[in-house]
């Protein structure tokens, strides 16, 4: 936006906008700097943002914006079968066909950014290859050897005292049911002295987890008191990108 106003940014999720029903009128009429929204939000038949925002051509929330930024480009066509809202990415484009977009993403293949060309809409854009490597997290694979979950026992070192023990983990795994269980089975292999707070220092992190949950497990993160979370490849918001300290990071994925 091209001057500077007091509240940075806001998330348009369904959550906040019930909270509070006057959400979507102050981030279009440029109460925020950056405001995040998801394509349901914006494309909805009776969205404030279709009946409002796009049909006035001199609308504050146009003057005011400089940019659109698709982060996980590569969900326009991977998400768009069971969101399909997703797929009108395109239509975005057209609606804003005069403000600049940029298209995200940390996994895009050369077929992929064919695809996030054709599904945004995109005219002869720039493409800017960046590594993604981060030196604060390390990853390794190993062969699954034991039954049950036996084989992420090492993920707990031996005669640990104390969390700070713990190396911090973030363990990506299919399914919200299989989070909950590594969770669970993990808090067991804590010692007896750690067990009061398991709760705190191993977390689960999944689409089913509500937003006050999800902030105690990032602030665990960031402050250290979580040292394991169990989380689904789709939560991508705690993606170790997130949690920038100096510390390493493990993360695997099983």
């Amino acid at each position: 936006m091209n001057k500077v106003i007091p509240k940075c940014s806001v998330a348009l999720t369904a959550e906040n906008v019930t909270t509070d029903p006057l959400l979507l009128k102050r981030a279009f009429n440029g109460e925020f700097r950056i405001v995040y929204a998801t394509p349901e939000i914006l494309f909805l038949e009776d969205s404030y943002f279709l009946r409002k925002v796009i049909p006035d051509a001199n609308h504050p929330f146009k003057k005011k914006l400089i940019a659109v930024a698709l982060d996980e480009c590569h969900c326009i066509k991977n998400w768009g079968k069971f969101r399909p809202y997703y797929k009108m990415t395109g239509t975005l484009r057209e609606l804003l066909s005069d403000i600049p977009f940029i298209a995200l993403s940390a996994t895009l293949t050369p077929v992929g950014i064919t695809e996030a060309k054709k599904g945004a809409r995109l005219r002869d854009p720039l493409i800017v290859k960046e590594s993604i490597r981060r030196y604060n997290l390390i990853q390794f694979y190993a062969p699954i050897r034991q039954p049950g979950f036996e084989d992420l026992s090492i993920l707990i070192p031996k005669d640990i005292i104390s969390a700070a023990d713990i190396p911090q983990t973030l363990l990506f795994v299919d399914s919200r049911i299989q989070a909950n269980a590594i969770a669970q089975w993990l808090r067991r292999k804590l010692p007896k002295i750690l067990q009061s707070d398991e709760c705190q220092i191993i977390r689960a992190y999944t689409g089913a987890v509500d937003s006050k949950a999800k902030s105690i497990t990032t602030d665990g993160l960031n402050d250290e008191s979580t040292r394991i979370v169990v989380c689904t490849e789709a939560e991508h918001r705690v993606r170790p990108g997130n949690f920038l300290k100096t510390r390493s990071r493990r993360s695997f994925s099983v």
